[in-house]
């Protein structure tokens, strides 16, 4: 396992599209994303090879951490390779079965520096209800400049964890249409009784749900 520690790292313009806004965590996510990469010694996944799991929940409040880690590593949600594990901690390990796994995480001496120094007016404004697209630039940018600019052993501590046995589930591939609204579901979703197949909306007699 050998990492690099990456300096004056460009995040792509896109990431910040994608993201809607500029933020604190999402570059934090994107390094920590980068320099777990590094230190497995391979690259951004393109098919379905490489997982990663967070450690943060969908309660918390850092979630824009999770876009930045499947931006930088391409173990995304969408593909079945990001998963939260809801520990509160902003940590991932990055798993890729033929190599290893590793653990990173923000360091706690950076987290309270970054928190403390330049991050401090950008969480005062957050408080008092100003979104993070309408931060100022004199606000927003300095933490960017800190957060690309960094060595990234300066701001994640790591261990390895290649004692972890992860066995992906198969995803499912067969679609069905519902006896009653007619929409094509995936058959490992659906329910059946006797020979009539149903979405579980239909069958539990709640249609769309209005959240999840």
């Amino acid at each position: 396992m050998t990492g690099h520690d990456h300096e004056n790292v460009d995040i792509p313009h896109w990431a910040f599209d994608f993201q809607g806004h500029k933020c604190i965590c999402m570059p934090l996510g994107f390094r920590a994303g980068m320099h777990a990469m590094d230190l497995l010694g391979v690259t951004r996944e393109r098919d379905y090879g490489t997982f990663a799991f967070s450690e943060l929940s969908d309660d918390d409040s850092s979630g824009c951490f999770d876009d930045g880690v499947q931006i930088a590593t391409g173990a995304t949600y969408g593909k079945g390779l990001y998963k939260r594990l809801a520990y509160g901690k902003l940590a991932i390990t990055l798993h890729r079965p033929d190599v290893g796994a590793v653990r990173v995480h923000v360091r706690n001496d950076f987290l309270e520096r970054l928190t403390g120094g330049v991050g401090e007016p950008f969480l005062v404004l957050r408080s008092q209800g100003v979104n993070p697209s309408a931060m100022p630039d004199d606000v927003i940018g300095p933490i960017l400049d800190v957060v690309t600019s960094e060595p990234a052993g300066d701001m994640f501590e790591h261990e390895s964890r290649n004692d972890r046995v992860f066995r992906p589930r198969a995803r499912a591939m067969t679609r069905r249409r519902c006896a009653q609204c007619g929409e094509y579901t995936f058959e490992a979703e659906g329910i059946v009784i006797g020979d009539r197949f149903s979405c579980k909306a239909c069958y539990l007699g709640i249609g769309a749900p209005d959240h999840p």
